[in-house]
């Protein structure tokens, strides 16, 4: 019983160590071409902007959002985590309100 318990903790591991050796490898590549001060000044702001834009995207409406051209729409709903499977329904999908609003 104890090794089943140890390869469920090692099973549930595996992807959060495959997410920071992807992150790892982006940080390094900017070291590589920015230099070590200024890959991590940049990697660090790319961090703080898409985790500043995925708490403000909450709070700004549908409506607002749909005067935007649709692939701006896309980006930003991707880059907010809103994309695929994750995103709203569509009722408050942004594109579907552009498509309501017109007719």
């Amino acid at each position: 019983m104890k090794y089943i318990g140890l390869s469920l903790v090692a099973l549930l591991a595996i992807p959060g160590t495959a997410m920071a050796n992807e992150v790892a490898q982006t940080s390094e590549l900017l070291q590589q071409f920015l230099g070590e001060y200024w890959g991590t000044v940049v990697f660090g702001g790319i961090c703080v902007a898409g985790y500043t834009w995925t708490i403000v995207r909450q709070f700004i409406s549908p409506d607002a959002m749909s005067v935007l051209p649709n692939w701006l729409i896309t980006f930003l709903e991707w880059a907010a985590g809103n994309a695929r499977h994750s995103s709203n329904g569509t009722f408050n999908d942004p594109r579907s309100r552009k498509v309501l609003r017109t007719k």
